[in-house]
């Protein structure tokens, strides 16, 4: 019986092996297409077009944020080499915020604060880990690093109680083109 419980163990270690979780190089145009096309196939099915917050490619099927790239770090998590899960970050709290497109307004705090541009997985599990998990584990050791102490995010209020579930307060909702929609508050 030991030397099943032996190669489970190996076979499991070899599975989570599969599974990288990292910051997506932003200047690699390949990894920046698996990321937008990752997206859009985690919120395909939502009505997202139709809120101009993000801008949407059904041609090319992908999505990206209205914020640059050049103001955002992503954590990516990539399983057998395919993109699976990921959380954008806009770093910079000086400019415009895609929260304050859905009506919210937070008090700006560069270096202590950033916002979540989109935070999304299509798998839930990467061998025996929940996999949004892991990658919010990872970004919030990432934030903590470099000094942030509040990420700020937003989601429509169906999604709030997998939100609250993982620590984020809810600060405020608000309808939105017909959706209500919450800002959550996270502290690092």
């Amino acid at each position: 019986m030991k030397g099943n419980s032996t190669v489970a163990t190996l076979l499991w270690v070899i599975d989570m092996s599969l599974l990288e979780v990292g910051l997506l190089d932003l200047n690699d145009q390949s990894r920046l297409l698996q990321y937008e096309q990752a997206m859009y196939c985690a919120f395909s099915s939502a009505p997202i077009e139709a809120d101009g917050v993000w801008m949407v490619d059904h041609v090319t099927k992908r999505i990206a944020t209205k914020i640059s790239y050049q103001n955002q770090i992503i954590v990516a998590a990539d399983w057998h080499s395919e993109l699976v899960a990921a959380v954008a970050i806009n770093m910079d709290m000086q400019n415009e915020l895609q929260l304050e497109r859905l009506g919210f307004r937070v008090g700006r705090e560069p270096g202590i604060a950033v916002e979540a541009l989109a935070l999304f997985a299509n798998k839930i599990m990467a061998g025996r880990e929940i996999l949004m998990a892991r990658v919010a584990r990872d970004c919030s050791a990432i934030l903590r690093k470099q000094g942030i102490k509040v990420l700020w995010a937003t989601c429509e209020k169906k999604h709030l109680r997998a939100y609250v579930g993982a620590g984020f307060l809810m600060c405020e909702e608000a309808m939105f083109r017909g959706r209500w929609v919450c800002l959550l508050r996270y502290v690092l």
